[in-house]
């Protein structure tokens, strides 16, 4: 049972071993641990403040992008609404156009065809007339032939054109 009851020397020196100690610890080691473990709750503090700071810049920033990005759509609705009204200005004018230049094309080809139309008249009365001049020299030649009927022929005009 020895082992388990330790004796009265035992327990002094032990006392006496974990008294040296804790002197030469608070002498030496325990303001070194306090001052590092001071140090380490300011840092965690710093950090803490920083962290919170750039939370409060980060939410700043984020508001800003918001606003910024709401800026661009606005300004970016009203791009694509004035490219709208501007290309509909130029399809209904290129339309305008379009409807012009199909009139005067037409009017061109209006004028166009009533003077080849003219033309081809003019063409047929003069074929007409060569026609007309080239049977009555033949109805001529032949009422002609005969002395006697040109002589009545000749008097016939004659007495027509000279009234009496």
């Amino acid at each position: 049972m020895e082992l388990v009851t330790p004796g009265l020397g035992l327990i002094f020196w032990k006392t006496v071993a974990f008294a040296f100690v804790l002197i030469i610890l608070k002498k030496y080691a325990w303001k070194p641990i306090l001052k590092s473990i001071a140090e380490r709750e300011r840092e965690i503090a710093d950090a803490r403040q920083k962290a919170q700071q750039i939370d409060l810049e980060l939410s700043n920033l984020e508001d800003l992008k918001a606003r910024k990005i709401a800026e661009v759509e606005l300004l970016c609705n009203q791009i694509v609404a004035k490219a709208k009204t501007e290309a509909q200005e130029i399809i209904e004018n290129e339309k305008i156009r379009s409807i012009e230049d199909a009139a005067i094309i037409l009017a061109n080809a209006k004028r166009s065809v009533d003077e080849m139309k003219n033309a081809a008249l003019q063409q047929m009365k003069g074929q007409v007339a060569a026609l007309s001049l080239e049977m009555a020299e033949k109805l001529l030649y032949e009422e002609l032939k005969d002395k006697e009927n040109s002589n009545k022929l000749v008097n016939h005009l004659l007495d027509k054109a000279i009234p009496n």
